[in-house]
């Protein structure tokens, strides 16, 4: 049974499979991993596809838990980074679109050029400490 085979070993051999089928499931590759399109969403789109990503990183720790009795720890998680740092990128989309849309409802569509390049540089920068801890919070 899969519990013989030792963590190290799964965690190498079906993190980056089960890595590959959360991306085909959710319609993402590499690039748009990156979070470069979320500008575009709406705040429903953003939610929806931020709720999908949460179900995809529940759904690894859960099929651990099954073979392992217990959830995996932030080394275990590693194979699933690219999802976690996507599911940040998500979140911070989704607080700015709320600011905008508080801040002044009727152009909140609308993104300015400064704001779309700051963002892109900010999100340049952060990616070496953004997964202080791979968790799903929110």
């Amino acid at each position: 049974s899969a519990s013989q085979v030792p963590i190290h070993v799964w965690v190498r051999q079906e993190g980056s499979r089960r890595l590959e089928e959360s991306f085909q499931r959710l319609k993402l590759d590499n690039q748009r991993a990156q979070g470069k399109e979320l500008i575009s969403f709406n705040l429903d789109e953003l939610n929806s596809e931020k709720r999908n990503v949460k179900n995809e990183l529940k759904h690894y720790d859960s099929t651990f838990e099954k073979i392992y009795g217990r959830l995996p720890n932030r080394t275990e998680k590693e194979p699933m980074r690219p999802l976690y740092m996507y599911y940040k990128k998500l979140k911070q989309a989704i607080a700015k679109k709320e600011q905008e849309l508080k801040g002044n409802p009727s152009n909140a569509k609308q993104t300015s050029n400064s704001e779309r390049n700051r963002s892109r540089d900010s999100s340049a920068h952060s990616t070496g400490s953004a997964v202080g801890s791979l968790n799903v919070s929110g």
